[in-house]
């Protein structure tokens, strides 16, 4: 995210990142456990 921390090399702006991370957080909803997620929502392992 290119924020004060992210830099502005970053990838996304703020606004185009909130989005995607909104659905990850979405399809995620349910599962149990601890899962690491990427800015995809691929799993980290």
């Amino acid at each position: 995210m290119r924020i004060d921390i992210g830099g502005p090399q970053a990838r996304l702006p703020i606004d185009d990142s909130i989005p995607p991370l909104l659905g990850t957080v979405g399809a995620a909803q349910g599962r149990g456990g601890l899962h690491y997620l990427d800015d995809l929502g691929r799993e980290v392992p």
